[in-house]
């Protein structure tokens, strides 16, 4: 007599949140494994981090230091595109490893059973060790260019929140993207491509609020612009500032809403990755 055991998610809403949190400690060990694989034979190692936005920014910043693309009471210019090359880094970053991740965990998605949802999950802990030091790098161009006592009037509340929006809005986008890829192999060339285009449609290096642009709908699209709201929080709060306001509250609620809407989508598409994969 013979017997066949199927291992399947949970079913229901809360079995399925609690599922996640059970298995929560496997997201640390799949980011500590990629991170480890990913700079163990580099010769400059965890130095990459720093290298990519600071070469990126000193680009920019040599293109532009003659008449910077911002308002004057910007600061350095130097500071203002590192400091969005930093945030635009972490969700770069998070959005193309979760498909790298969720193709390269194939063999073992078709051999045992774990939440799925960590791969993505996984991602941003990759991209967020790679910020640290980009932030540390920051900090000290911050140092250097404002003195301590701009350093101290940092509202790291502020900071907090950004990164709080930085990550309803990548492991959104990484959720759908990694149910999507496994069906659609285009997704994967597709999503650098895209990804790519925004970074120049980003306020990154350039105030997007700030410009007289010839069409209106662009000053309501920087205005809602899903990357600029966080870069725009992040760079209040690294001049000690507090914004805050109904666009803001209106902004998190959709960011949240949206992430529990992918969260939710990918656990029903969750039983065929291993058959599609």
């Amino acid at each position: 007599m013979s017997f066949e055991y199927t291992i399947r998610p949970r079913s229901g809403i809360l079995g399925g949140w609690k599922e996640i949190w059970q298995f929560r400690e496997l997201a640390y060990m799949m980011a500590w494994r990629e991170i480890k694989v990913k700079y163990k034979q580099a010769f400059f190692g965890i130095l990459w981090a720093v290298i990519q936005p600071v070469f990126m920014a000193m680009v920019f910043y040599f293109l532009f230091k003659d008449n910077p693309p911002v308002s004057r009471d910007s600061g350095s210019y130097m500071v203002y595109v590192l400091s969005g090359m930093v945030i635009w880094n972490f969700f770069s970053g998070t959005v193309q490893n979760s498909i790298q991740q969720i193709l390269g965990y194939s063999q073992i998605i078709k051999k045992i059973y774990f939440p799925r949802i960590y791969i993505p999950f996984s991602s941003f802990l990759i991209a967020g060790f790679d910020f640290l030091f980009g932030f540390l790098v920051l900090f000290i161009f911050l140092f250097s260019n404002f003195g301590f006592e701009h350093v101290l009037q940092i509202n790291w509340l502020m900071l907090l929140l950004s990164i709080f929006m930085l990550f309803l809005i990548s492991n959104t986008l990484s959720i759908y993207l990694s149910s999507l890829v496994v069906k659609y192999r285009d997704f994967k060339y597709a999503t650098n491509f895209i990804i790519q285009i925004f970074f120049f449609i980003s306020p990154v290096f350039y105030d997007g609020q700030g410009r007289q642009w010839p069409f209106p709908w662009l000053i309501h699209f920087f205005e809602w612009h899903p990357i600029g709201i966080p870069i725009e929080v992040f760079r209040a709060s690294l001049n000690g500032m507090f914004v805050w306001g109904w666009k803001y509250g209106l902004f998190m609620i959709i960011l949240i809403f949206l992430f529990l809407l992918s969260v939710l989508n990918f656990r029903k598409t969750e039983e065929i990755i291993a058959d599609r994969i």
